[in-house]
């Protein structure tokens, strides 16, 4: 084994536990997509009454926004790790 082979070995596990991580991430932040989507549709539907559906459903909008922008580039760093 030549010193090359050896830097390669010792990076494919951080390699490894990065891509995991980010796998991770992605399935949270997928799971939170879909709750603020949920609550999103209740408020429209009129199934769940806030004291304020419009400021509520602009906040639900404004997080679904931040996690999506979030999953994105979560999602980029991801595919970076699998070429």
């Amino acid at each position: 084994m030549n010193f090359s082979d050896s830097a390669k070995d010792k990076k494919q596990p951080i390699a490894d536990n990065l891509t995991v991580n980010l796998e991770n991430r992605l399935y949270q932040l997928d799971q939170e997509l879909d709750k603020v989507r949920r609550a999103m549709f209740r408020v429209e539907t009129g199934l769940e009454t806030p004291p304020d559906s419009v400021v509520r459903l602009a906040e639900l909008r404004r997080r679904y926004e931040t996690l999506g922008a979030e999953f994105v580039n979560t999602y980029r760093e991801w595919n970076s790790q699998q070429e």
